[in-house]
């Protein structure tokens, strides 16, 4: 074993993958044997002899290896003295060897080592006795020892740095000695080592060990970007001992390579290298530094689950060495990870604990820290009563350790908060007043610039847009010759107010002035607002044409940039203001010169503008993509974010080179994404396209909320109109009021006429059969289906009111381009119908609102037994349900019926969570039998149809639009052909009379939309009219029937009639061949 290990050494085999201490123990006894042979060989001595020495003193059992190896005569001992004897210590035996070798090199380590001057006289007079210190490769050993004794600088007089030797190792790898070296020594003997050649050394070792060295030089003078060429050949270097010496330049190495944002390259080398390493020195202090660096690295590159699981080894290994760590740093940086795998409960939980050591540590700045997360934490979630009550916690405790700046912020983020989410202006003019007491442009410049934008966005909303000017003009002038950022953003502002009051001579006049400066210093934010600004500002003085071009490929980059953005928020439906005032725009300057079409397609980009935080997700890409892949992903998006910016200021030419580049990255970038989903680099689909696709019995409902408008397109075949309805706080209440009424039962059928009217269904034409909804926030909450055409005017008559159900076939898109993707072409199945029955949930002991479904098996079955015109059929009841049975069977089923709990998560729809069955084996798995939206991107799903047939809301009694939107989505990209589902939950056997009625529909051939229709037909007239009971089933996606259950007896009539025809062509052939013979 050893002599193959020491050829692998000779022969530089890479052994990087190593990493059981039993393997390094194994290495460690071949390098011994290395060096051994050097030594005897008379080959690079000194340099053996400290390589040897390094691993006798760092592991027992390679000391003992080596005294064992000399005392059964494999090797002359006469020269290994000092290793025989095990028992004494690690300076006694290197000050041994110094005696026995006269090696002066080691005599510089022994007495940097030593730390009393007098032991180091007494060392330097016991070597001089019987060796002399006279100069050896161009090194003045005579003064160097003298000027170490005396704590002298050392100069390359003494020391020179024209090559490297190993006394150069020993003085820039100790502390000591490192100090003791003038002022930029380190940076010559670097610069001379970089350009040198390694061809005159004898051994690897003092090849290797000048490369260790020169990552040391590196790392010391900040030249990060010399340390990814030497990747290949650190990970190779197996000459250099297994030692606390390796372990520290491979952490300069991996630190080094982290700055320059190789986040999976210093992944391996913690992984692979520094994480065994420290287990074979059995130093627990090396293995939680290196255990937390490989964590840090995991979240970088997006690998949350594993940077989970290291996150919990390291308070393990810390809990049972009892080795402190920075508890408040794993506690946040591992309740990340749980946030980001949307387990919001441990997330609170860990930053509660953060909190909570903080305060044992008396540390102010991370409570301040974790107090700010919870805030922001409450914010996401709208419990704005406790984001409130943790910003007045850090507020009091800044107040007391006299923080004044950070009291002035918290006030500011308090007048936000209570701005924005809460309406009370009073309230937030109180704060902003309070923060203007603490900030101030000379404490806290830009927080205090900051506070004049948040007053002056204030005085904006309540309309009194002087006092608004006046903050902007005072962020102006402070701003020149300080911060051009600021003076331009200000500007921008003043502009917007001058348009909006119309004085277009002051917004021209700034317009001039903001020409003087470079708009590359911008954002890419703040140059869309720009661009938004100078269109406006030409729409005011009529060139209308110059708008439109100025915006359009502003909307272009917006919704590109959106497609591969490094600045993904959490969350589905968050989209920055400055985007929306740039679509809204876009959209009302195309309305008014009458391309409608295109209206409809920029708004429509707006809907599929949030879709890259689905398969960009990290959950989704950490499980497609490997650590490589995720790091690639992650710097394309960065260059194609930067190139966006320049296009968006470039000229003509420069736009064409630009987009060259953008068109070579984005197709890298493709070929990564389409590993995680199909649909990810469709072109989107035109008005014009749709309009082809659709028949004449057909419209689509296209509608967007922006800027507290709804725009309401109505597309047929041969036109496209609008209608713009304001979104005030009456409709909006209208709307709430109307959802939470008929999800609780008390349907009001007055306020559903109300809204029906603001689609005015009765104005379609009569012979429009079918309407496609494309809808937005209320819309995706209030099914169309149940809203009255007419109504007999009393509130709870169900049965009086004329349904739009009544009339129409109805189904969702959530865009247009779901109409490229409703005829896509269907794999082989090896099943027709999956379906999957779970009627008690016993291991949720934490979730109490997961009651039982008792007629979810016999739903299934029954299901399953009506489906007569599809020949395989599954049903997968209660305890068979499991989630591991889910995951093997579902990718290969045509149809998914899921008769179980689910909850959509409003926060995320990749969050959503489907509860199935909790396996035996896994059942006492915190997350046993639970299935998360982002894990079905794993499966290459590609059914035709998913029924959900209970789904709950995380934050109510009915789905947000969000979560309905998302979702959807989700389940599209994941590879689902169409989804139903229920927008809030009803009665279990209701719910379950009404699935088996759907698919009794569906065995019959028809559509997926008709079947839904007659289903809820079904229900109105025969069951209970009320819309709570039959209203909140929505099909999205593809319409297709499922089934031809005349399917055989078709071919059989084509099939004879193909026998009829050529028989009668046949004797038809004959005859005529007979007259022509005649």
């Amino acid at each position: 074993m050893y002599v193959i290990l020491l050829i692998a050494l000779l022969l530089n085999i890479n052994l990087k993958e190593i990493d059981e201490t039993t393997s390094l123990i194994e290495l460690s006894k071949s390098q011994a044997d290395l060096y051994i042979n050097n030594i005897i060989q008379d080959r690079d001595v000194d340099a053996n002899y400290w390589a040897l020495l390094t691993l006798a003193e760092n592991n027992s059992q390679i000391k003992t290896y080596i005294a064992n190896t000399f005392r059964q005569g494999k090797y002359d001992s006469s020269r290994f003295e000092p290793f025989l004897k095990q028992d004494q210590e690690n300076n006694l035996l290197l000050r041994n060897l110094v005696n026995e070798t006269g090696s002066k090199p080691l005599l510089v380590e022994l007495l940097l080592r030593e730390t009393d001057t007098n032991q180091r006289r007494k060392i330097r007079n016991n070597f001089i006795k019987n060796f002399n210190l006279n100069i050896e490769n161009g090194i003045d050993y005579e003064s160097l020892i003298d000027r170490i004794i005396n704590k002298e600088k050392i100069d390359s007089t003494v020391v020179p740095n024209d090559s490297f030797r190993l006394t150069h190792l020993f003085l820039l790898m100790n502390s000591t000695g490192y100090g003791l070296l003038n002022d930029g020594y380190e940076k010559q003997a670097y610069d001379k080592w970089t350009n040198s050649e390694f061809s005159s050394y004898k051994t690897p070792l003092s090849k290797e060990l000048q490369l260790f060295l020169k990552v040391r030089l590196l790392y010391a003078l900040g030249n990060y970007e010399e340390a990814k060429p030497l990747f290949d050949e650190i990970i190779n270097s197996n000459s250099v001992p297994n030692s606390p010496f390796k372990f520290r330049v491979l952490r300069y190495f991996d630190y080094s390579l982290w700055r320059q944002g190789f986040y999976d390259l210093s992944l391996k080398i913690a992984k692979n290298l520094t994480t065994p390493l420290s287990k074979y020195l059995d130093d627990k202090e090396k293995e939680l530094e290196s255990l937390s660096a490989q964590a840090a690295y995991l979240d970088l590159i997006g690998k949350i689950s594993e940077a989970q699981k290291v996150n919990l080894e390291i308070l393990k290994e810390s809990d049972e060495s009892g080795l402190p760590v920075n508890r408040t740093t794993v506690y946040n940086n591992l309740g990340l990870t749980y946030k980001e795998s949307g387990e919001f409960s441990k997330y609170l939980d860990l930053q509660l604990k953060a909190l909570e050591e903080a305060i044992n540590q008396n540390d102010t700045s991370r409570r301040l820290e974790i107090l700010s997360n919870l805030y922001l934490y409450y914010t996401e979630k709208k419990d704005y009563k406790t984001a409130i009550l943790y910003l007045n916690e850090a507020r009091n405790l800044a107040e007391k350790e006299d923080e004044s700046v950070q009291v002035g912020k918290i006030h500011m983020y308090l007048g936000i908060l209570y701005r924005d989410y809460q309406n009370d202006y009073d309230k937030s003019l109180n704060n902003f007043e309070e923060a203007s007491k603490y900030l101030d442009p000379k404490n806290s410049f830009l927080h205090y610039l900051q506070l004049l934008d948040e007053k002056a966005l204030l005085f904006k909303k309540k309309n009194d847009l002087e006092k608004s000017r006046e903050l902007y003009y005072l962020k102006a002038e402070l701003s020149k010759s300080k911060d051009d950022i600021s003076l331009i953003e200000a500007y921008l502002h003043l502009i917007e107010l001058n348009l909006q009051t119309g004085r277009l001579d002051d917004a021209k006049r700034l317009f001039n002035e903001i020409s003087t400066y470079n708009l590359s210093i911008l954002d890419f934010r703040d140059i869309i607002k720009a661009k938004t600004v100078r269109a406006r500002y030409l729409v005011a003085i009529g060139d209308q044409d110059k708008a439109y071009q100025i915006m359009k490929p502003a909307i272009e980059q917006i919704v590109e940039r959106a497609k591969s953005s490094t600045e993904l928020q959490s969350g589905f439906w968050n989209v920055d203001p400055q985007y929306l005032n740039a679509f809204s725009f876009m959209a009302d300057l195309l309305i008014s010169n009458k391309k409608n079409s295109e209206a409809v397609e920029v708004l429509d980009k707006l809907k599929t503008i949030n879709d890259a935080s689905l398969y960009q997700n990290k959950m989704v890409k950490s499980s497609l993509l490997d650590e490589t892949e995720l790091l690639q992903y992650k710097n394309l998006t960065q260059q194609l974010d930067k190139l966006r910016k320049k296009q968006l200021l470039a000229n003509k030419k420069e736009q064409l080179s630009l987009q060259s580049k953008i068109d070579q990255l984005t197709a890298q970038k493709n070929v990564l994404d389409r590993k995680i989903s199909g649909m990810v680099d469709q072109e989107p689909i035109t008005v014009k396209e749709v309009q082809r696709r659709i028949t004449g019995r057909e419209m689509v409902i296209h509608v967007t909320e922006l800027q507290d408008q709804y725009y309401i397109a109505r597309i047929s075949r041969h036109d496209v109109r609008f209608n713009e309805v304001a979104l005030d706080s009456t409709l909006r209440a209208k709307f709430s009021s109307a959802i939470e009424k008929m999800s609780v039962g008390k349907t009001d059928i007055n306020e559903l006429s109300q809204i029906s009217d603001i689609l005015d269904f009765e104005s379609i034409p009569a012979w429009v059969e079918r309407l496609t909804i494309i809808p937005d926030s209320y819309l995706y909450q209030l099914p169309v289906d149940a809203l009255p055409i007419k109504s007999e005017g009393f509130g709870y008559s169900y049965g009086g009111a004329t349904y739009v159900v009544e009339r129409f076939k109805t189904h969702y898109l959530t865009s247009l381009n779901d109409f490229r993707t409703t005829n896509s072409p269907r794999k082989q199945y090896a099943m027709d119908f999956a379906g999957y029955g779970v009627s008690q949930f016993p291991s949720y002991t934490n979730k109490q609102d997961l009651v039982p479904l008792p007629h979810a098996e016999s739903e299934v079955s029954a299901i399953v037994g009506n489906l007569s015109n599809m020949k395989n059929r599954r049903a997968y009841l209660d305890t068979a349900s499991t989630e591991k049975v889910f995951k093997e069977t579902a990718p290969n089923a045509r149809i998914l019926h899921l008769a179980t709990h689910s909850e959509l998560s409003d926060r995320d729809p990749l969050f959503s969570t489907i509860y199935m069955s909790a396996d035996e084996q896994t059942a006492n798995e915190e997350f046993s039998g639970q299935i998360f939206a982002y894990e079905l991107f794993e499966l290459n799903l590609a059914n035709d149809l998913i029924m959900l047939n209970s789904c709950e809301s995380g934050s109510g009694s009915y789905l947000q639009g969000t979560g309905v939107m998302g979702i959807s989505r989700a389940l599209r990209y994941a590879g689902a052909n169409s989804l139903i589902l229920n927008l809030w939950s009803v009665n279990d056997m209701m719910a379950s009379d009404f699935a088996i009625e759907f698919y009794k529909n569906i065995n019959e051939g028809q559509t997926k939309d008709e079947a839904l229709r007659q289903a809820k037909l079904h229900f109105l007239k025969n069951k209970n009219a009320n819309p709570h009971y039959w209203g909140p089933y929505i099909l999205i996606g593809n319409r297709d029937a499922l089934v031809n259950p005349n399917r055989e007896t078709n071919i059989y009539f084509a099939g004879a009639f193909m026998l009829f025809f050529i028989t009668i062509a046949s004797i038809s052939l004959i005859q005529d061949r007979r007259v022509k013979a005649a």
